[in-house]
Order: structure tokens, then C-alpha cells, then sequence
């Protein structure tokens, strides 16, 4: 063949394996001949060219199938499959795994559409100088530099949640392994926690419970309270409950503070009634102010008050007591002058006087005790000079009182059975003249108050004697020997004791003022419990048998010396009377009040 270049051959359409290919090499001034098979596996060593040049090589191929030469330019040879085109004009068809090599280009595009990840990465090995614009779906802005939360945590240390904040002093609850409590102050610490004292963290360790004393800032989180709590030292160490919302503990800057939306409150103009049993550290009255009697009436507007006489009379007459309020409310009053004489007066109006005498107030340390016993009616009871005692009566009137209670000289000690029968005990080393009065504010007929000597008889009782109704009050002297009563009332209620059946009916005259017992044989009558000038009532009911009769005892003194005989007629009953004129014999007035009632 001859030695110059072909440039005119017919343009190549298909080649073969067995073709012969012609290549001018025009840097060399050489042709050279070589099959299609082999053209790429020796191309490269054709020449000591290193490159083709395919703007100015050529390449003459024997097209066997046509007897016809073809010329072709180096970059027009069909790629071996699977190859891929450097301009990026031949797509991949599969995945491609470069092995343990590294891919690398100035810029990494994704055009998969949002729902399917643009990078999956399987290592967790952080990327050095990684760029995004949003992390997590958030903005950079989203979330605190380091700074600011430095600023806001600084000082504090949160530790693991605990179960619940518990009594220090009780014993553990159930043990459970990882459990974990905040003991709180109460005293010392029950010897169940092992150790731990007021204020720590305790967790059981399944065999002993492990204590963390706290520092200033600790913060735990309660779970039975759903709340914050956190540890402040600021000389006395307390844990404080810190709730959500925080703000203001001023209560100076607190808004709505008219808003009477906490009815748990008591309120300072006194338009809301107090409910349940409150004990008190003191009581003290606010100073008192004066009240002048018209038509023998006053009208209380608080809880002390001086009281003086109509048109400055020398005496006058105090009937009625009027205050807004109700049952159970508490009124002292004094005189005003010790030059004018104010009597308050027993049954005229609305005021009954313990014993059933007049109080009279003449002098500066005189006062009159006045208790509200229903809407309408006020008992009362004096530490003057007449009606009640002398000026040295009891005069310190305790708060109700639900449980055994010790009194002390010059107690007057309220009484409240409502939740169950309790002990008042008189001190064991008192002196001579001390006063202890004793008044059943409220509670149950069923349910009595005991009053213990202590050592010291309670003379006409023995060493106890019982109240039960409601308005009932005992007042003792001490007379260097034995409690004197030195005043006595009982309830004038309507409420009927019902005494029990049997061979002796006994009826008990601190259990109430009116009684019942229906009679199913031939009776015995006993009282116990007397108190002078007390009067009580009988109701005797003949069964449906009838006939029954009653046997009265020597103390009981009838009109004539003669006794009454009971109406015999079956269901019926009569009403039979007792006062106690004399507690140590003792000795009784008897009458009869009505006899046949159907």
C-alpha cells in the first residue's frame, strides 16, 4: 500500500471484529495495518506516541464485507461496552461502586425529588467543615448559642427525677431497686433510710438506700407533684417547690389581687364563714369599743365591747344582745364606768345566764363571757363580782378543742365532740383559787366530755365527772383541797336522752336536760351525775303491756312527802321533774309536770 495519507475513503457504517484497520500515523510518516480485534489492545504501542490526535490522525479500515477501505477518525471508534464518555453524554445504567477509591469534583448535585434522602452515609464519624442550612428541619436561629444557655443554667445542676417528696420521719415505702425519693425536714430521720438525713436524695439500691446531700441550684423534678423543685441555702437550707409559669413572688406586684377566686381563704372583712377546726397560737380580740344600752338592748358590730348605761343612768338593764353573724359567735363585754352599774339580765330577753342569776358589771375588771347559742338565743357567764365568780374566774378562752387536752389555770376550755368523746385534764399541782371552766361548744349528745382531777377530788363527782350536751359548762375553783364548782349550766335543748331499759333505770343528769325510757316491768329509779340547780325532765312510757311502776329513791323529796303513781294505761306516759337542790347528799325536788299522754 502505498506510504501517504488516505483521505478519501467511503465513510465507515458497521465494522467488524475481522476487519483490517489502516492507520497513517503523520508524525511518523508511517502506515501501519491492524485488525479491529486488536486495534485496542495495540494501538498504544503502534508508535511512540503517547496520544492520538484525533483532529489530525487518521484510521483506514478494510471493510471485508464490502472489499472497500474506510477512513475513520480516532475519536469516531465505537466504545467497548460499558464504557462511559468523558463529556458525561453516556449515563450510568446501575449502581456504581468505585471501591475503595474517592470521587472527586468541585460540586455534588441531587436531583432526586423531596421523600427520598440525597445522601445516604453509613458512618457516624463527624464531617470536618460541614455547611447546611438546616438541621433537623430547623433554621440555625431555632436554637441556643452555647453562651445563652450558659447564662441561663449557670449555677444549677439537674439530677434525676424522684417518685415523690416524703415524710422524713415515717418509715420507706416499698422497696424497689432505682427507686427514688426527696426527703423533706420534718425531724429526724426514721431509721429506715439508713442513714440519710432531712433535705437528701435517697434511691434504694435493692439492699440499702444511698443518700446525695444537696448543694445550692440543684434542681429535681417531682413526679407525684408534676413539678420543679429546687435546693436554696441561704442560711436555712429548704427545698422549694417551683412551679410552671414562675414569674412574680412579689405578691405586691401580683394583679387581680380583688378577684375573690380563692375561697379557701378566710376573708379580712369577715363575709365568709371558716369551715372545720382551727387551732390557734392566741386570740386577740381587737380593741373594744362603746355600746350604750337602749331599751335594754346593744347591738354588737365586733367581739369586744364596753358597754355603758342608757343616758348614763346610775343602772341599767341589758336584756338583748343583736349581732349579725350566728351560732357559736363569741362576745366580751365590761362596763364602760365603774361609777354606773350594767346588770345583764338572765330570761328577760334573749340572754340566759349560766346558774340562772344576773351578772352585774361594776367594776373595771368585771366582764361578762357571752357565747351565741342558736340564731336567736346567747348563753353567758361572768368573771365579775356577782352572778359567776369573782374578778380571779377563768378567763383565757381556748379554741375548740377535739382530743385530750391538759388544762391550765384560768382555761376555759371550749369542747368539741363532733369527731369523738375526749379527756380534759385539770393540772396536777394547782393552787389555791385557780378557776378551769369547761363548755361543750358542739358535737354529739352521744359522745362525752370527761373531766379528770388529776389527783384532786372534783367535789360532789369524785375524782371525774362527765358533759355531754351541748351548752352544758362546769366551773371549778380550787380550793387548796379539792375543785370546788363555783358555777354550772346545762343545755336548755329539746333533744331527749333515751335511757335504756333494765331492773334499775339510771338516769344521768350530765347526759342532758330531758329524758325517755320506756318501761317493760316493774322499775327502780336512779340519778347520777347531779350538779346544783340543774333541772331535769322524765318521760315515763308504759309499754304495750302497761302497769308498769316506778320506785323512787329517798333523795328525791315530793310535795306532801307522798310520791305520784304512773298512768297505768298501756303506750302512755307521764312527765315527772327533778331539780338538784343539794349535789353531795344529794338531794332532789321532785314534780310532776302531766301524766296521760296517749
Amino acid at each position: 500500500m502505498p506510504n501517504k495519507k488516505m483521505t478519501a475513503f467511503t465513510a465507515v457504517t458497521v465494522v467488524a471484529a475481522d476487519d483490517i484497520m489502516v492507520i497513517d500515523d503523520t508524525s511518523a510518516n508511517e502506515t501501519k495495518k491492524v485488525t479491529m480485534a486488536d486495534a485496542l489492545s495495540v494501538i498504544d504501542v503502534l508508535t511512540a506516541e503517547a496520544t492520538v490526535d484525533g483532529a489530525a490522525d487518521y484510521l483506514a479500515l478494510w471493510d471485508s464485507s464490502a472489499s472497500a477501505v474506510r477512513k475513520v477518525l480516532p475519536n469516531a471508534l465505537p466504545l467497548p461496552t460499558g464504557a462511559v464518555n468523558a463529556d458525561g453524554t453516556v449515563a450510568l445504567t446501575a449502581n456504581w461502586d468505585a471501591g475503595g477509591y474517592e470521587i472527586r469534583a468541585q460540586t455534588f448535585e441531587s436531583d432526586v425529588v423531596t421523600g427520598t434522602a440525597p445522601l445516604v452515609v453509613a458512618s457516624t464519624t463527624k464531617v470536618a467543615n460541614l455547611n447546611a442550612d438546616l438541621l433537623d428541619g430547623q433554621e440555625g436561629a431555632y436554637y441556643a448559642s452555647a453562651a445563652s444557655v450558659t447564662a441561663i443554667t449557670s449555677g444549677y445542676s439537674r439530677r434525676q427525677s424522684v417518685i415523690a417528696r416524703v415524710d422524713n420521719t415515717a418509715a420507706p415505702p416499698t422497696e424497689v431497686s432505682g427507686d427514688r425519693y426527696l426527703l423533706d425536714a420534718t425531724g429526724t430521720s426514721n431509721a429506715g433510710w439508713d442513714g440519710a438525713a432531712i433535705n437528701q436524695i435517697v434511691e434504694f439500691n435493692g439492699t440499702t438506700w444511698d443518700a446525695s446531700a444537696p448543694s445550692e441550684g440543684w434542681i429535681v423534678y417531682n413526679d407525684g407533684t408534676d413539678t420543679d423543685w429546687l435546693y436554696v441555702d441561704d442560711g436555712s437550707p429548704v427545698w422549694q417547690e417551683r412551679t410552671a409559669g414562675g414569674g412574680v413572688t412579689d405578691h405586691g406586684a401580683l394583679s387581680g389581687l380583688t378577684d375573690d377566686d380563692h375561697s379557701q381563704y378566710l376573708l379580712a372583712a369577715g363575709t365568709r364563714a371558716g369551715s372545720g377546726i382551727q387551732e390557734l397560737l392566741g386570740l386577740n380580740l381587737t380593741d373594744a369599743t362603746e355600746l350604750t344600752i337602749a331599751s335594754g338592748a346593744i347591738t354588737a358590730t365586733q367581739g369586744y365591747h364596753t358597754v355603758d348605761t342608757e343616758s348614763d343612768a346610775a343602772t341599767d338593764d341589758l336584756d338583748t344582745i343583736t349581732v349579725a353573724g350566728g351560732e357559736g359567735d363569741v362576745l366580751v363585754i365590761r362596763p364602760e364606768s365603774s361609777s354606773r352599774t350594767v346588770v345583764v339580765k338572765h330570761g328577760t330577753g334573749n340572754v340566759q345566764c349560766v346558774g340562772g342569776d344576773d351578772i352585774t358589771l361594776d367594776d373595771d375588771y368585771d366582764f361578762a363571757l357571752c357565747v351565741r347559742k342558736d340564731a336567736s338565743n346567747w348563753m353567758a357567764f361572768s368573771a365579775g363580782t356577782t352572778g359567776g365568780g369573782s374578778s380571779s374566774d377563768c378567763c383565757l378562752v381556748t379554741t375548740a378543742k377535739t382530743a385530750n387536752y391538759t388544762a391550765a389555770a384560768g382555761d376555759l376550755v371550749v369542747c368539741d365532740t363532733s369527731a369523738g368523746a375526749f379527756s380534759v385534764t385539770f393540772p396536777a399541782a394547782p393552787s389555791a383559787d385557780d378557776k378551769i371552766g369547761v363548755y361543750v361548744e358542739s358535737g354529739s349528745f352521744t359522745l362525752a366530755i370527761t373531766i379528770q382531777g388529776n389527783g384532786k377530788t372534783l367535789a360532789n363527782f369524785g375524782s371525774s365527772k362527765t358533759l355531754q350536751a351541748p351548752g352544758d359548762i362546769l366551773i371549778f375553783q380550787f380550793d387548796g383541797t379539792a375543785w370546788v364548782t363555783v358555777s354550772a349550766g346545762v343545755s336548755s335543748t329539746d333533744y331527749v336522752v333515751t335511757i335504756t331499759d333494765g331492773a334499775t333505770v339510771t338516769l344521768d343528769q350530765s347526759a342532758g336536760a330531758n329524758h325517755k325510757v320506756t318501761l317493760g316491768g316493774n322499775r327502780t329509779l336512779a340519778l347520777t351525775n347531779p350538779t346544783v340547780g340543774q333541772s331535769v325532765m322524765l318521760r315515763a312510757i308504759q309499754d304495750a303491756t302497761g302497769s308498769r311502776t316506778l320506785t323512787y329513791p329517798a333523795s328525791i323529796k315530793w310535795p306532801g312527802g307522798t310520791a305520784p303513781t304512773l298512768t297505768t294505761t298501756a303506750s302512755q306516759s307521764d312527765w315527772l321533774g327533778f331539780k338538784c337542790v343539794d349535789a353531795s347528799t344529794p338531794v332532789y325536788h321532785g314534780f310532776v309536770v302531766g301524766q296521760g299522754y296517749a
